[in-house]
């Protein structure tokens, strides 16, 4: 398959139980107005996003019907897909929201198409009608939408003046430098710690990838973390080079996060880049530091003494 691959793994989860939350939204094919009315709404809730077609999400999934659609017809080539797909929201949208194409084919050989939304601090508004297949208008001119946990809806005059003005201010301030993603064994980053991050030159796109998960006490907790990291569907190459985009949050419990460290370390080759939270006087939890374990690692073997 020509052009961009996305990390299967990334989306395994979400595939099999066909999930959705507020940056994953999963489509049983694909239209070019749907994409573009997905594309707006997740740019301008100001996350990053992808949109999977091909996929059919969890209430409209039938026992006789398989919820995978090949989608080769419109993804076999994703620099020519990305290309139609640019000059079509062009056409719709002012200004075009960032975004990129990828496909990766599924365990049974089916084409999934993805459309990564990347994080955008400005506002998105359509300039045209925008239908879907079955010609219903679902964008206006004028109109500016938003996903808002899985649903769309249309923003109040109230937001669309807060985030103008939060653009103003994004444009005078520097940019963050690096694009990452954050795998969570703890608590849900909150959206102040997400700016705290930001502050200190990360931009978040997935901000808590994973599941809640519960150890059994009364069991070793090896076998316990190594399925929970198994059920990323990550090969070992995969784990190498998300590695290098991801921050992680650990468990609070200390022997816990003791044997996810190990494991993750034999998995990507090396010690992971770690958030670490704290008890601000506010009473609430706050990003400190992004402590680079192997960076510590290193320094300490390099010591004379």
């Amino acid at each position: 398959m020509e052009g961009r691959r996305a990390v299967l793994g990334l989306f395994k989860r979400y595939i099999e139980d066909g999930l959705e939350d507020e940056t994953i939204e999963l489509k049983s094919s694909y239209h070019p107005g749907e994409a573009t009315r997905e594309i707006v709404a997740m740019a301008n809730s100001g996350r990053r996003g992808y949109i999977l077609f091909g996929v059919a999400e969890a209430k409209l999934r039938k026992s006789d019907t398989p919820f995978i659609q090949s989608q080769h017809e419109h993804f076999s080539n994703t620099d020519d897909a990305e290309r139609r797909l640019r000059q079509f929201v062009a056409d719709k949208v002012k200004p075009v929201p960032p975004f990129r194409v990828h496909a990766f084919k599924w365990t049974n050989g089916e084409t999934i198409g993805v459309v990564a939304v990347m994080r955008s601090s400005l506002l998105h508004e359509f300039v045209r009608d925008v239908q879907d297949r079955y010609n219903k208008v679902i964008g206006r001119p004028g109109t500016f939408i938003i996903r808002d946990g899985v649903e769309i809806r249309t923003m109040s005059s109230e937001e669309v003046a807060r985030r103008f003005a939060e653009a103003a201010a994004a444009a005078q301030a520097p940019t963050p430098q690096t694009t990452v993603d954050v795998i969570n064994f703890g608590h849900a980053l909150t959206d102040e710690q997400i700016k705290e991050l930001e502050a200190l030159g990360y931009r978040i796109g997935i901000p808590n990838l994973g599941a809640s998960f519960h150890l059994d006490d009364h069991a070793p907790f090896g076998p316990q973390v190594e399925r929970i990291l198994d059920s990323f569907g990550y090969s070992k190459a995969e784990w190498e080079r998300v590695s290098n985009t991801t921050l992680f949050v650990l468990p609070t419990h200390a022997e816990i996060a003791g044997i996810f460290l190990a494991q993750l370390h034999g998995r990507m080759g090396h010690f992971p880049r770690i958030i670490r939270r704290t008890r601000g006087t506010d009473g609430g939890f706050h990003v400190v530091e992004v402590v680079d374990l192997q960076q510590l690692r290193n320094e300490q073997r390099a010591r004379s003494i």
